[in-house]
């Protein structure tokens, strides 16, 4: 019995250390399965609609400046209180 005991524990403990949400603090299993946490994911998927909804606001363009996109890109990004480099990075 204490060995089913402390074999639990030991699980519990293995999971919080390696399947923790840093931005939420709870188990996210899926940590485990994609290296990513559901929170991030979400915040990716944001981010990436955010990009294209400002590509398709521009309409039917053949070139598209890198520079003036990422500028517009960064604003919106400040409107939403997120911090640029990290919002870039996760793209």
């Amino acid at each position: 019995m204490r060995v089913c005991v402390c074999v639990l524990r030991l699980h519990k403990e293995a999971l919080k250390q390696a399947a923790v949400d840093p931005s939420t603090g709870k188990i996210d299993v899926s940590i485990l399965t994609t290296g990513i946490s559901g929170a991030v994911r979400k915040q990716r998927a944001e981010r990436a609609e955010m990009l294209l909804e400002l590509i398709k606001a521009k309409g039917k363009v053949l070139v598209l400046k890198y520079n003036k996109l990422y500028e517009e890109f960064r604003e919106k990004i400040i409107e939403k209180g997120e911090q640029v480099c990290h919002s870039v990075e996760g793209l």
